[in-house]
C-alpha cells in the first residue's frame, strides 16, 4: 500500500484526483510538490508564486524573489507594493523606509506618515510628524490623535506604569 502525500482527493489508496495547493497531479496520479515558492504548477512550469516572488517571463516558468522590501512585483524592476514600514517611490522604483522619510513612522505613503511607533503620536495637523506622547499628554505611554473634536487633540490609550487615565483620556494621573 502506498502513502499518498499532498493529495486532497483520492480515487483509491494508490491514486489522487486532486492535490493540495503547491502541488500538482503527475501522470501517475500522484501529487508532487511544485518548485520552491510556487503555489500552482504542472511538471514543467509554475503558474503562480508566493507573495514576495514574481513569475519569470521565459520557460520554464519559475518564481524569483522580488527586490528588497518589495511585497508584490511583476518583475525584478516593477514593484507594486512594499512590505510594512516601507513605501514605494516611483521616481527610482524602489521601496523606501518610512522611518527614514518620517522620524518614528512605521506605516506611510510617499507624502504622509500614517502610523507612528508606540510611544509616539501622529500629528494630524502635520501628516509628516510623529511626536512623543508625553509632549501632549503627561505620563502617557500609548496615545492617538482624536480628530472628532475641533480642534483635534491627543488622547491617551495607555498610561505609564503607576498612572491611570483621567475620564476624558486627556491625561494620566
Amino acid at each position: 500500500m502506498s502513502v499518498l502525500i499532498y493529495c486532497s482527493e483520492c480515487i483509491d489508496a494508490n491514486a489522487c484526483v486532486s492535490c493540495v495547493p503547491g502541488a500538482y497531479l503527475d501522470t501517475d496520479n500522484k501529487c508532487k510538490l511544485c518548485t520552491s515558492n510556487c503555489t500552482s504548477c504542472n511538471k514543467t512550469n509554475c503558474f503562480a508564486c508566493e507573495l514576495g516572488y514574481y513569475l519569470s517571463a521565459t520557460a520554464p516558468k519559475t518564481c524569483t524573489k522580488c527586490s528588497v522590501y518589495c511585497q508584490e512585483c511583476t518583475s525584478a524592476l516593477i514593484c507594486s507594493s512594499c512590505i510594512d514600514g516601507y513605501y514605494f517611490d516611483s521616481v527610482d522604483s524602489k521601496c523606501k523606509s518610512c522611518s527614514s522619510a518620517f522620524l518614528h513612522c512605521t506605516h506611510c505613503n510617499k507624502t504622509h506618515c500614517l502610523e507612528c511607533d508606540k510611544g509616539t503620536e501622529l500629528n494630524l495637523t502635520n501628516g509628516n510628524a510623529c511626536s512623543p506622547c508625553g509632549k501632549h499628554v503627561s505620563n502617557c505611554k500609548v496615545c492617538y490623535w482624536d480628530n472628532t473634536p475641533v480642534p483635534a487633540m491627543v488622547k491617551c490609550n495607555l498610561c505609564n506604569y503607576g498612572y491611570g487615565p483621567v475620564t476624558t483620556l486627556l491625561s494620566c494621573s
